[in-house]
């Protein structure tokens, strides 16, 4: 990250869809959107080699979005072929949890709510998950060792990355559908307010570490002219600067075009 140089490779399946590294960097988990099973790779950094392949069929299937809890001893997994969050233990790297992400998904899952991203309140009490298919944030919380689905969230239309702030104040939701961000509440898990006049496509969602700012990824396809001529047919997607006490847009910057990751460099990244 300092010199920007390819420093080693390992392969992780045909269809890599979401990384995450371990607070010390020693561990980096990928999961791999393969419709027919379903699967994490644990990644031993140092040697780029691949410490475990964790599979739990039927359960995990279309694996996309993943995050770590801040303690670091699990690994939150979005199946989008089954409507569950896998829960893994980070200590054998197993899956211990399947929990669904509505009341109506039966035990060994469904395909209509498509949870795609997962984000962390910093305590590790709340995780959320983004429901691409029904427009929803699903809230599940977590005490100690055990984990429960609570209540999902009306937000925007095809929801993809979501963050939470780092003093635990606010979840931001990218709604890819309906061109705005959602505010939710993160200590009462309610609806806030939609930030309008985003761009198009919002995807990719990360946050200062100090909490004043949130970066927001518009993908911009078939979306607002560019500001100026450029080579091919991809239009430039945009960056956009949202201000956290005001909750509005203060800045938007054409990037590449379908931008859609993002992360702050210092902090945990998204």
């Amino acid at each position: 990250a300092v010199t920007n140089q390819l420093v080693g490779e390992v392969g992780v399946g045909s269809s890599p869809a979401h990384v995450v590294v371990s607070a010390d960097g020693s561990k980096a988990y990928v999961t791999n959107f393969d419709p027919n099973i379903g699967r994490v790779y644990a990644v031993n950094t140092t040697s780029m080699i691949v410490s475990k392949t964790i599979l739990a069929l039927p359960y995990m299937k279309l694996g996309h979005g993943a995050r770590l809890s801040h303690d670091g001893r699990y690994l939150y997994v979005c199946n989008t072929g089954t409507d569950l969050i896998t829960v893994i233990q980070t200590a054998n790297d197993s899956a211990v949890a399947h929990i669904p992400v509505a009341p109506n998904v039966p035990p060994f899952g469904s395909s209509i709510y498509t949870p795609y991203q997962v984000a962390v309140r910093n305590d590790d009490r709340f995780v959320y998950a983004t429901l691409y298919g029904r427009g929803l944030v699903c809230v599940i919380e977590r005490n100690g060792d055990v984990f429960t689905f609570r209540d999902t969230i009306r937000v925007g239309t095809r929801p993809i990355q979501c963050e939470v702030t780092r003093d635990q104040r606010y979840l931001y939701v990218c709604n890819q559908g309906s061109g705005n961000v959602s505010v939710i509440d993160a200590q009462t898990n309610r609806f806030l307010m939609n930030i309008e006049n985003v761009g198009t496509g919002p995807h990719g969602v990360d946050i200062s570490e100090d909490s004043r700012t949130a970066y927001v990824t518009c993908e911009n396809v078939r979306g607002e002219p560019p500001h100026h001529p450029v080579k091919g047919s991809t239009d430039p997607g945009f960056l956009v600067l949202i201000d956290v006490g005001s909750q509005s847009v203060i800045k938007r910057i054409e990037v590449g075009g379908f931008a859609a990751g993002v992360a702050v460099f210092p902090g945990k990244g998204n």
